[in-house]
């Protein structure tokens, strides 16, 4: 199959053909249809210091993704093939202290997929299918599927932010998360975001509208 590969401790990434994965026990083997390119795989496209610190060549590189169940492995119930689906990219070991007491989001053995093992740039990747996730029945296209990743950031962020509903938050940058977090209704609340670094041409031209109605006021 083709895909994206970190071949070498250098910038730039290479396009080529490796070998196919196969489901093992308790894996299920997903035909990417989409899938998002975050900010992590462009540090490790340009090889900056904490890719060079973290990153291992030769490895398939992305782990925002959606598409099709091909195959299951042995031992899998709720899945099958034709299912759309995405996936938790935060592969955790079950065995540690921590998984073996509910908090498996601190496992110490933790795997992301597309940085500590082959990722999602690719035609086909393996997950084990306890972090799969169906598409809601087929009904949430792969397009949307994902950006599940940033998605789940955001609502995350916002949804643990507390009730206040005078309470506004922060969020830096224009990542996609800062973005699904920038205007966001939940729980009956509104949360704001203000964003640094950019300005689209909407909020632009209401500005600009903005200080044309006060100018023709003052005028008046």
């Amino acid at each position: 199959m083709q895909a994206i590969v970190k071949e070498k401790r250098a910038p730039g990434l290479t396009v080529k053909s490796v070998p196919k994965p196969a489901p093992g026990p308790g894996e299920v083997l997903i035909a990417v249809r989409h899938a998002g390119v975050c900010g992590t795989d462009l540090h490790i496209a340009d090889w900056n210091p904490w890719a060079q610190g973290r990153i291992k060549p030769p490895i398939v590189v992305g782990h925002e993704f959606a598409g099709e169940i091909e195959s299951v492995g042995d031992g899998v119930t709720g899945l099958r093939a034709g299912h759309l689906v995405t996936a938790e990219g935060h592969i955790v070991c079950g065995h540690c202290l921590q998984c073996r007491t509910g908090n498996s989001h601190i496992c110490q053995n933790t795997r992301i997929i597309g940085v500590d093992r082959d990722g999602a740039f690719a035609e086909y990747i393996t997950m084990p299918a306890t972090n799969v996730l169906t598409l809601d029945g087929g009904t949430i296209p792969t397009e949307v599927g994902a950006i599940m990743d940033p998605m789940g950031n955001a609502f995350h962020t916002v949804l643990t932010g507390g009730r206040d509903s005078r309470q506004h938050r922060f969020h830096c940058g224009v990542r996609t998360d800062r973005l699904f977090c920038g205007r966001h209704r939940a729980r009956g609340r509104r949360d704001e975001g203000h964003r640094l670094g950019c300005e689209s041409q909407a909020s632009r031209a209401r500005r600009h509208n903005g200080r044309a109605r006060h100018d023709q006021r003052k005028q008046g």
